[in-house]
């Protein structure tokens, strides 16, 4: 075999290695594109739902803890919270609820609940607006404990207005109605 040849197939030989590489790492791509899209929306834009295109659904990406969070506005005021499906109300800590314009210290705390945690002081109140994705409800029942909280939780009180709630992939998905 001559030098040329020799050279000729070295060169295919290359060239269908970088072909094959090419081809594994275009694969790789497409099979977890999803898994990246949503950690790319996640880390890109946490606790801020986007509107579908056909506008019927907000749509809420997990967040690199796991945990659905959004950016909501109560009573005008910016509050994060966790969505939560087993939470009955929104929950507000004593910050929170502070930040949203309740009187913390004047309170009546005579409710209890039995949480993860232990049993958990709360005061029962209204929020005169939550806001979120374009969206903004009125007058929706919430709890305020006294203890410290990681969270405000956002609860089935408020979720209950949507005509469904799903969870697919990495995103929540909240129907709005019609």
């Amino acid at each position: 075999m001559s030098y040329y040849s020799q050279t000729k197939a070295s060169k295919l030989i290359m060239m269908a290695g970088i072909s094959l590489l090419l081809v594994a790492g275009i694969s790789v791509v497409y099979l977890y594109k999803e898994d990246a899209k949503a950690r790319f929306m996640a880390a890109a834009s946490p606790g801020n739902a986007a509107v579908s295109a056909d506008g019927n659904d907000l749509i809420i990406h997990r967040s690199l803890d796991g945990h659905f969070w959004i950016n909501a506005e109560i009573n005008g005021r910016p509050i994060r919270m966790m969505v939560d499906t087993g939470a009955s109300y929104v929950v507000l800590g004593p910050d929170d609820a502070y930040e949203a314009g309740f009187e913390v210290d004047m309170l009546d705390y005579s409710g209890q609940a039995q949480t993860a945690n232990g049993i958990v002081l709360f005061a029962r109140e209204n929020a005169e607006s939550i806001s979120f994705g374009g969206l903004e409800f009125y007058d929706t029942p919430v709890t305020i404990t006294k203890s410290e909280m990681p969270g405000s939780l956002m609860g089935m009180s408020l979720l209950q207005r949507f005509a469904s709630v799903e969870l697919k992939a990495d995103r929540l998905i909240l129907k709005l109605n019609d």
